[in-house]
């Protein structure tokens, strides 16, 4: 830190590791104690004068370039979702985990908080519930009153991880906000079923009249193109475990969140056999194979080039029978750009080696 490089990842270094200074130098400090944070070494307790030999000199390794976080910042890593996770906290500009001693709810709670998200019914999971790190362990146990707005202001029952391994990091889990949704059982983060956050709890969507209007909605609240969506039924993400919320859902288009949509609330099914699930678009994720997906192949720009439709995990093309604008239109949009394309036929592209999926397209 008093050289002006990054605190992450420093190397002390013993038994004059670096080579012994000049025998006409002194020895100014022995028994050097830092608690870490402060500013220059001077600040540190030390005994001096010293009757070390050069032989002890010490050194260390740095870092270049600053740290990859802020100190006292929290996060949650390998959870389902971004409610939960291992907790991981920020010492020395370096994320590293926190022992399962004395983890109790007040503790998650307190990490909730400081996340952003609702803290009543905060769970806390001890034993890597959530998997082990393998960064450093940063604090072998905190005592919250549940009341702190972070986990610095906890008082720090101790630094001392003897004992401890990461079997023992702790985990937590937040509730959801109302309105939040995601996507779980996917290949992807693109695509999965459909669940929406009511008072703090997960619960699924039925597929009566679910379609592209309502999956447009959904997909643009998850930060994916609004324009372009498969809509998916019959569970076929995996039947959800939880409530069933929304039943009949029925979006304009317009909405910015699912539940601003129109829905039942009552829904009829008692069974998770109609979960409604979605694929969803982005940048990013063309060329991923799914059912559905679409890319263009051997054209000069990105813009253009011989069709390809995914199915079961494989691409193939698109026979050229009754192909035309329509039909291009979809697929531009599908790829993000405008509804509007030219059709091309008789092989303009190169030819595909995979299967041929379709034919007779008309849409």
């Amino acid at each position: 830190r008093e050289l002006g490089f990054s605190i992450a990842g420093a190397m002390s270094f013993s038994g004059a590791y670096f080579g012994a200074g000049n025998e006409n130098m002194k020895v100014f400090f022995t028994n050097v104690s830092c608690t870490g944070h402060e500013n220059q070494l001077l600040a540190c307790q030390y005994d001096t004068p010293s009757t070390c030999l050069h032989s002890s000199d010490a050194g260390i390794r740095c870092l270049p370039g600053p740290g990859n976080c802020s100190d006292g910042s929290v996060r949650l890593v390998d959870g389902a979702d971004d409610y939960e996770g291992r907790v991981e906290v920020c010492i020395f500009e370096q994320w590293g985990s926190i022992c399962d001693t004395m983890w109790y709810t007040q503790q998650a709670e307190v990490v909730c908080r400081q996340l952003g998200l609702p803290e009543l019914g905060a769970t806390a999971f001890s034993n890597s519930y959530f998997g082990g790190g393998s960064g450093p362990i940063h604090i072998g146990g905190l005592e919250c009153t549940g009341q702190e707005s972070s986990l610095t202001q906890c008082s720090l029952i101790s630094y001392d991880i003897d004992g401890c391994y990461h079997s023992n990091d702790a985990g937590v889990r937040c509730p959801c906000l109302t309105g939040d949704v995601r996507l779980v059982g996917g290949p992807s983060p693109l695509e999965g079923r459909v669940e929406v956050c009511l008072q703090g709890i997960w619960g699924t969507v039925t597929d009566d009249s679910w379609n592209n209007q309502d999956t447009n909605v959904l997909c643009g609240q998850l930060g994916y193109w609004s324009n372009v969506s498969l809509p998916v039924w019959y569970a076929q993400y995996g039947r959800g475990s939880g409530p069933i919320f929304l039943d009949l859902v029925r979006c304009v288009g317009t909405e910015s969140r699912l539940i601003d949509c129109q829905y039942d609330p009552n829904a009829s099914e008692d069974s998770h056999a109609e979960d409604a699930g979605v694929v969803c678009f982005n940048g990013t994720g063309r060329g991923e194979c799914f059912d559905g997906a679409v890319r263009l192949q051997d054209g000069a720009t990105p813009q253009q080039g011989r069709v390809e439709v995914c199915i079961a995990g494989e691409w193939g093309t698109v026979c050229e029978s009754s192909w035309n604008a329509p039909d291009a239109a979809v697929v531009c949009s599908m790829l993000g750009y405008p509804r509007v394309g030219t059709a091309y036929r008789g092989g303009t592209y190169q030819q595909g080696s995979g299967p041929v999926y379709l034919s007779n397209t008309i849409c």
